[in-house]
Order: C-alpha cells, then sequence, then structure tokens
C-alpha cells in the first residue's frame, strides 16, 4: 500500500494560504501541508495536510481543507511531498536502567560484547575499579559473553574476579541478564555459604568442593545478594531519566511504558513533568521486587498519587513466571528434550495467581514476563482467577500485559482475548540462526518450536491486541529495526537469499507499524489521547526520511525520523544522509 498524495502546486499553494479560515476558535497555530500523511486511523489512512493548535490535531485532510484553519499568526509548514507518522510507543523497555549502566555502573554492553580474552575483560573491570568506579563501595554492572571463556581453561567464577577486584563486593552480568557472577567479598557479605538455601525461583550454583562458586541464576537469587547493594543516588537516576529520554526522543518515540522503577525514579519523571521537561508520555510498571535489588515497591505504589502528573502514570506493576529459553529455565507444557524436565517457575503459580488478583483489585495491571507455552497458560489462568474475582469488565480495562510471547498454544489466543490481555512480541530478539539452532537441541520439537517463536501473526488472525517492543537494552531501542523484522523474520537489511526464521511468520508493514503505534496506545490506556493522527489527540508525530512504504522492506531499518514532536512542539532532529528509496 502506497500514498497517494496530492500535493499542491506552487500557484494552488498560494491560493490556499490566501483563503479564508475557519470558524472563530478554530484557527491553528501552526498548519502543515501537501504532505504525504500516514494517520494508522482505519477511517482516515491517509491525508496530505494538517492542522495544530495547542498541542492537538485540529483537523486532518487536503491542503485546501487544512488552510481553511489558517489565520494572520498561523505558521504554515509546506512539507513538500515528505512522508508523516505517528510518533512510535515502545510498550516495553527500561531507560533509566540502561543509562544508569552506561554512565554509573560498570559497562561492557557498549561493545555490543565483542569477542574478548578473559584477560581483556579483567583489565576492563580493573580499569573501572581504578577510574570511573573508584569511589563506590560495590562494583556493579553489565555484561560478560560465556563465549569469552569458551575454551580457554578459564572459569568464569568468584574466583576469576577475586583476582581483578579481591577487596570490594563485584557483581557483573551476564549477556542473557538472568545470571549474574560475584565475587567471594560479596558472598560474604550476603552470608551465603554452601549451606545457603536459593530464595524460591532461584539458584546458587554451587563447584566441585560443594562451595558457591559465584553463580547466581534468576532474579529471587540475585536479589540475596544484591539487596545489600546501597541505594542509588538522586542525581544519578534523574540524569539517567533526562538522558535516556533525549536519545527515545531521537528515534521518534513519543510515548513509554517503562518496566521498571522506584521511587527515585518516581520522583525523577514527576519533577521533569512539573519542570516542563517531559517530552514524551510515561506510563511506569515497577516491579514487585526489583529485579537485581530485591526492594519491594509496594512502599512507593501506595503514594503513587504523590508523583503522578498529567504526563507520568504509575498503573501497573512487572512480575515474572518463568526467566529464559536457554538453560532450560522457561516452564514448557512438553518436556526438555532427552528429559522430564518441564522447566522450573520464576514465581510459585499460587502466589503469582494471588498476585495477580490482588493488584488488579488494586486498579493496577499486570505485566508478566512470559517465555515458555506452559507459563503462558499459567498467566492467562492467573487473568481468569482475577476476573472471577475482580470482575471480568474491571479485568479487561485493565490491559494485563504478556511480555514477549515467546511461544504460544493455539487455544491460548481466544483465553487471552477472553480477558483482554496486551500481547507482547519480542523482535528484536531475534539472533543469528546459529544460536537458535544450539537452543532447538534442547527444545521439544527442536527447530519446530524455534521457527514458531514470537507468533505476531496468529495474533492478528486471532483479533488480539499485539504489539512489538524494544525491551531496550536486552534489544537496540530503534523501532525502524523491529517493524523491519516483523516483515521479514531476518536481521535488519538481510537480502530475501538469507536465512529467514519462518519466512509464513511474517506480517504487512501496516501491522508492524500498528503494532509499534495505535496498538501500543492502547495498551498503555492512552489510545484516547496517542497512538494514531486523529483529531483531538495529541500532536505526536514524526516526519521521516521516506516513505515507509516505497523502500524495499529490507531497507526500513535505514530509514530515520529527521524531526519529532511531541504535543506539536519539536523535540528532536536527526541530520544525516537519507537511504533512497527504490
Amino acid at each position: 500500500m502506497k500514498a497517494k498524495p496530492f500535493l499542491l502546486s506552487s500557484l494552488a499553494l498560494s491560493l490556499a494560504l490566501a483563503t479564508g479560515s475557519a470558524s472563530a476558535g478554530e484557527n491553528a497555530d501552526t498548519v502543515y501541508v501537501n504532505g504525504q500523511v500516514y494517520t494508522v486511523n482505519t477511517d482516515q489512512a491517509w491525508a496530505e495536510a494538517f492542522a495544530v493548535k495547542d498541542g492537538k490535531f485540529v483537523k486532518l485532510g487536503s491542503s485546501k481543507e487544512i488552510m481553511a484553519f489558517k489565520d494572520a499568526d498561523s505558521k504554515v509548514v509546506d512539507l513538500k511531498g515528505q512522508f508523516v507518522m505517528p510518533g512510535f510507543i515502545d510498550a516495553h523497555t527500561h531507560p533509566v536502567r540502561v543509562k544508569m549502566v552506561e554512565n554509573v555502573f560498570f559497562n561492557n554492553s557498549t561493545a555490543n560484547l565483542e569477542h574478548k580474552t578473559p584477560e581483556e575483560f579483567g583489565k576492563l573491570l580493573q580499569d573501572y575499579a581504578k577510574g570511573r568506579g573508584a569511589d563506590k563501595e560495590w562494583i556493579f554492572g553489565k555484561a560478560f559473553s560465556w563465549s569469552y571463556f569458551h575454551n580457554t581453561g578459564v572459569t568464569m567464577d568468584r574466583h576469576y574476579l577475586d583476582k581483578y577486584i579481591p577487596d570490594r563486593p563485584v557483581a557483573i552480568e551476564d549477556e542473557g541478564g538472568h545470571v549474574v557472577v560475584v565475587n567471594t567479598k560479596a558472598l560474604e557479605l550476603a552470608g551465603i555459604t554452601k549451606d545457603t538455601i536459593a530464595a524460591e525461583g532461584g539458584k546458587i550454583l554451587l563447584d566441585k568442593n560443594g562451595e558457591p562458586n559465584g553463580h547466581l541464576v534468576a532474579g529471587p537469587a540475585i536479589q540475596q545478594v544484591l539487596k545489600y547493594h546501597p541505594a542509588h543516588r538522586m542525581e544519578d537516576v534523574t540524569e539517567a531519566a533526562v538522558e535516556s529520554m533525549k536519545e527515545i526522543n531521537a528515534f521518534g518515540i513519543t510515548s513509554v511504558k517503562v518496566m521498571e522503577g522506584d521511587r527515585e525514579q518516581m520522583q525523577a519523571y514527576h519533577d521533569l513533568d512539573k519542570a516542563g521537561k517531559l517530552t514524551m508520555d510515561v506510563n511506569m510498571h515497577p516491579y514487585i521486587n526489583e529485579f537485581y535489588f530485591g526492594k519491594s515497591i509496594l512502599p512507593a505504589l501506595k503514594e503513587k498519587h504523590k508523583y503522578e502528573t498529567e504526563r507520568f502514570r504509575v498503573d501497573g506493576v512487572k512480575t515474572f513466571i518463568d526467566s529464559s529459553p536457554f538453560g532450560r529455565a522457561a516452564a514448557l507444557h512438553k518436556p526438555y528434550a532427552g528429559s522430564d524436565d518441564y522447566g522450573k517457575l520464576y514465581t510459585p503459580y499460587e502466589r503469582f495467581k494471588d498476585e495477580m488478583i490482588k493488584f488488579n483489585g488494586m486498579g493496577l495491571a499486570v505485566t508478566t514476563h512470559t517465555v515458555g507455552d506452559r507459563g503462558m497458560s499459567l498467566v492467562l489462568k492467573a487473568m481468569e482467577e482475577s476476573a472471577k474475582v475482580n470482575g471480568i469488565e474491571k479485568v479487561r480495562e485493565l490491559r494485563n500485559h504478556i511480555a514477549h510471547c515467546f511461544m504460544v498454544e493455539d487455544q491460548d489466543f481466544a483465553r487471552a482475548k477472553n480477558v483482554n490481555a496486551t500481547m507482547e512480541f519480542s523482535p528484536g530478539f531475534w539472533t543469528p540462526m546459529p544460536v537458535y539452532e544450539v537452543l532447538a537441541q534442547d527444545m521439544p520439537n527442536g527447530m519446530e518450536d524455534i521457527k514458531n517463536f514470537f507468533p505476531i501473526k496468529k495474533a492478528i488472525a486471532e483479533g488480539n491486541n499485539y504489539v512489538a517492543a524494544s525491551d531496550w537494552s536486552q534489544s537496540p531501542l530503534d523501532p525502524l529495526q523491529h517493524i523491519e523484522t516483523l516483515t521479514t523474520r531476518r536481521m535488519p537489511g538481510a537480502s530475501e537469499s538469507e536465512k529467514s526464521m519462518n519466512p509464513d511468520a511474517v506480517i504487512p508493514l501496516e501491522n508492524a507499524i500498528r503494532a509499534y503505534t495505535l496498538n501500543a496506545a492502547v495498551s498503555l490506556r492512552l489510545e484516547d489521547k496517542v497512538g494514531s493522527l486523529e483529531q483531538g489527540k495529541k500532536a505526536n508525530f514524526q516526519i521521516m526520511s521516506n516513505n515507509l512504504f516505497e523502500v524495499p522492506l529490507n531497507q526500513v531499518h535505514a530509514q530515520y525520523p529527521t524531526k519529532v514532536y511531541y504535543e506539536g512542539k519539536l523535540i528532536a532532529k536527526n541530520d544525516r544522509k537519507p537511504v533512497e528509496a527504490s
């Protein structure tokens, strides 16, 4: 589907500029004419012009229609055929954590985990401890790759970390974020010994002598150590909120669902909005217990009204039902290959169900990290139980959120639709096929399971509210990368000759864009305000380098917003050479 713009000639534009204005009270602050405007509104998918007043859309239509909203004080912007679309909405992101890792904690993620020897990685840790981390009680951060130590004769464990930093507690995440390795000092500070029992849902691994080797697997075990980490400084949190917002806006994103949070983050977003500096809508779903540091969110939730503003809202919580497909930590209906292991739950079902009922009863949505098909089924079962207690209409209105949806049984799409759950898919988790080919050795049905990961096409067919999201920093922030991969099931930029993760599961570009705009707005319960270009909604829009419908699908990722607007105000500009449409 391509835009069919009705571009004004210079003479026609001059005549339009001379026309009369709309009725009193309707004159616009700015009118934009002569564009290719994709609205994502099915009632009016395309327009060539629009009028903005007081940060909202007054009208969309032809340039002649829109020029009627001009008066002597209105600004006129000639789009000259440029492609305009709604601001993106990222329904799963961790912005403050990203910038805390980049600017405060130890950080090996900016190098994209390029290969290092054990000695090179150890030197990075030492340099941080002597430099940016010199005044820190703990050395904490991310990330290392297990590949650094493969076939090297060196083991990544507490003894390895002791060699480089013996005098302070050290805790470093692996590349997946669900394993943390700590040194001896950290274990001692937390009182972890060979006799310590791991918190339910986690593992404390032992060496051949039966002593803790420093490997903490999954949040409950990680929290047993990191709960002793000092509190974050308010000034660091605020700076991280500001810096991440700038990066988010530059990618054309004007609304987010933040899947983390604590009292300090609530305060930071509150203060930014009150100071007139918040340039995106923020819905926060903090962890019930912070994933790494274990702090309970309940005390802050009870006072969330103190922090909420016009643009910032705490309307849910984040939890886990299972963990990761790697390490057999996803909960499956069938056992892993060659075993009777169905995968361990991160949260026992009875406790999870009680939390769902409790928080829904408080008027809060529950977002659940879900990977395995059994995990998915249990999440839906808990939502159904919540509906019995809290009422089906209340549960539907809350739009409980299922994050990732790696594996979904066919019958569970209808169950998700019945409780009006948001089904979030993660196109940024596409990785080179060899990684999945290794994982396939563990899966009950081998590569057949892998190719059916992230079944967004089925969700569309079944009428579910489907969204796509980044889970930044677990995958890149750029929505255009993810929109492309949803339409190709390949890595960004890959040619049609390259291997695809199931070409039968690709979706049309219109649906991929909707997953990052209007559907995401529905998941945030903001569809009456954002997500499409419509009269009365916020004027959140972006002008693109090229019309996304006119470039090859494998070049969608190479496009970018040249200008980004939030509530009618320019908030970001990008100046780089566009990839030409062909």
